[in-house]
């Protein structure tokens, strides 16, 4: 604002009429002159008195400047702090703003009312706002206290600097109602792994809410078994697995954020494949060996359990005693489990084998007196017990592999024989537990000679 040339016959003071003949120009700006009512109001008399006897008018506002200057400074500007200002319900709201100089005079106004206006530390409050408004003067940033919905609004600030100069800014005020804790609710108490859609609704009270989903301290957002609402409310997730879960909604403002109580789901699944556990754990007992076999299968409900041997139920439970192990305890024992609410089966297995001792062994050949290069010979080594482990030799020395020589399980062939494979063979027979061994002579006859007579 530029200030009334002093050429006017009259001054303005807030509607009011001040003769020329109360100002003066001293140094090129115009002021006061002494006992004037102007000067009364200068000297923010409020007694209603003013110097000399003058009675003080009564004034409605104060938009008025005291001193004029005759030349108005350049790049005068009012930046608010920010344009938008959030404060919650019942909270103060500071308007700062900051002048680019030295303020003589300014006003806030809202909605067409004018606030406070002020010249210096002089200021005039609307009585609606006395009891909740601080005014810094300095500065012109205003404080409002106890802010409502009814104060959302554009504040206007105008501010004129001691060269005449007006500029003005306008903060936007969003008084709001602070979040409350969230809830989440669910579509259900239960679900199935895999094969049920879990339905999350967060609620809570507040102005302009806003939602976000975090699992693990991490935000959820759209994408594969994950889809959120439209308004970020609701949490959708598809083929729900046992790994899912607790979930936090945090609900917020621009005043105020809160999250809800961790979230649970109660997931059921499983059974699953069932791992058996053997003690003592080896690939086969000793006869009188007390055998346990541990069958556990992850599942929620806990799995029933059941062991089948050639396809008969041997026992319910997680725990199979065969005490005095032997071999009527041979078999391939199968364990099952069942979830009767997610109805599913699942088993596995695990053989039990008994070492039963070595004994009665024997070695056979299939002919005792062969001919060199023309026949060849068959040796058996027979033997009763479990886990059996064969060994050969000839002449106290291991047979080896070769081009004429084949060992396969309890049997040697030799084809064709040699004169030099007349001697004595022999079995070992073992299996951990004992070992037993048997022998035979064999002696090969050379070409065209007569076969001894038996």
């Amino acid at each position: 604002m530029i200030g009334t040339p002093a050429s006017d016959r009259k001054k303005t003071l807030s509607g009011l009429e001040f003769p020329i003949g109360h100002f003066l120009v001293e140094q090129g700006t115009l002021k006061l002159k002494a006992g004037s009512a102007a000067q009364c109001v200068s000297e923010s008399r409020r007694d209603g008195r003013c110097p000399h006897g003058m009675e003080l008018p009564t004034l409605t506002a104060i938009a008025f400047y005291l001193v004029i200057s005759t030349v108005g400074s350049q790049g005068f500007t009012v930046e608010p702090a920010q344009s938008d200002l959030y404060v919650p319900i019942g909270g103060d709201a500071e308007f700062t703003v900051r002048p680019a100089g030295a303020i003589e005079s300014g006003t806030w106004l809202f909605k067409g009312i004018t606030i406070v206006s002020w010249v210096r530390t002089f200021s005039s409050i609307h009585v609606a706002y006395r009891s909740r408004v601080d005014l810094n003067s300095t500065s012109g940033s205003l404080e409002l206290k106890s802010v409502n919905e009814s104060d959302n609004g554009d504040y206007t600030v105008s501010l004129t600097d001691v060269g005449g100069v007006q500029a003005s800014a306008t903060i936007t005020l969003h008084a709001l109602e602070p979040v409350s804790t969230p809830n989440i609710t669910s579509n259900a108490s239960s679900f199935i792994e895999h094969n049920d859609t879990v339905v999350l609704t967060c609620v809570a009270t507040g102005t302009d809410v806003s939602y976000t989903w975090s699992e693990d301290n991490s935000v959820i957002s759209n994408g594969g078994r994950f889809e959120l609402s439209a308004s970020n409310n609701t949490l959708t997730i598809t083929g729900v697995l046992r790994s899912d879960g607790p979930i936090i909604c945090l609900a917020s403002n621009a005043v105020s954020a809160k999250i809800s109580e961790p979230f649970p789901l109660n997931v059921f699944y499983g059974p699953d494949i069932p791992i058996i556990i053997p003690e003592p754990d080896t690939p086969a007992y000793t006869p009188g060996t007390d055998v346990t076999l541990t069958c556990y299968a992850q599942s929620k409900p806990a799995a029933m359990l059941s062991w089948y041997l050639q396809g008969v139920l041997v026992h319910s439970g997680d725990k199979l005693n065969i005490p005095n192990v032997s071999s009527k305890d041979i078999g391939r024992y199968v364990c099952q489990a069942f979830n009767d609410v997610t109805g599913r089966y699942i088993s596995s297995s695990i053989e039990v084998d008994v070492l039963e001792p070595v004994g009665n062994v024997s070695l056979r050949s299939t002919n005792s007196y062969p001919v060199e290069q023309r026949d060849s010979v068959l040796l058996t080594c027979s033997s009763h017990g479990t886990h059996l482990k064969r060994e050969w030799f000839f002449n106290n020395r291991p047979i080896r592999h070769n081009d004429r020589i084949t060992i396969s399980g309890d049997i040697l062939l030799i084809d064709p024989v040699n004169v030099a494979d007349t001697g004595v063979y022999k079995c070992i027979v073992s299996n951990g537990l004992n070992n037993d061994s048997a022998e035979t002579y064999l002696e090969v006859l050379r070409k065209y000679r007569g076969i001894p007579s038996m």
